[in-house]
């Protein structure tokens, strides 16, 4: 009996713990608002080829994605 009351009482107390001692962390580094470019591309050298580039800047984590 004793057993069993400590069993549940420790898997509350770990339930508890995992769910409510939870507290969001935001390091200066993710919240900087650094605009980096990308280039992605392909350059084809020959006759009638078509180079194609994507220029992209990045963008906050907490940001939502803004499509073209």
């Amino acid at each position: 009996m004793l057993k069993n009351v400590f069993k549940y009482g420790m898997m509350g107390m770990a339930v508890f713990s995992f769910c409510c001692c939870r507290k969001s962390y935001a390091p200066p580094e993710v919240n900087a608002n650094h605009l980096f470019l990308s280039v992605d591309g392909l350059i084809n050298t020959g006759p009638n080829n078509i180079s194609t580039f994507k220029l992209t800047r990045s963008q906050k984590l907490s940001d939502t994605p803004v499509t073209h």
